[in-house]
């Protein structure tokens, strides 16, 4: 089973996850010489991206799998009831 194909948490039920991620690419910070903000910082972070990876029930906090693989935790799998085939 995938991650993206659950539809609530296997351990509590609840219908909400949320994602870690990190931040990957680089600020462009604009500052005057006389020690002033330039005003074009406003899209300072527009070139960077998150990269989600771990995913965890917002309510009980179990682990529940890799974001980017889409791939459900061995405790998700076992909770499901799903085995691993040889």
């Amino acid at each position: 089973m995938k991650l993206s194909e659950l539809i609530e948490c296997p351990f509590c039920g609840h219908d909400e996850f949320m994602m870690y991620g990190k931040p990957v690419g680089q600020v462009k910070y604009r500052q005057k010489f006389n020690g002033t903000v330039s005003h074009r910082n406003t899209d300072i972070y527009k070139d960077i991206k998150i990269e989600y990876t771990k995913t965890y029930c917002a309510n009980c906090g179990r682990y529940l799998g890799n974001h980017k693989t889409d791939e459900c935790s061995q405790r998700v799998k076992q909770a499901l009831g799903i085995r691993k085939i040889i």
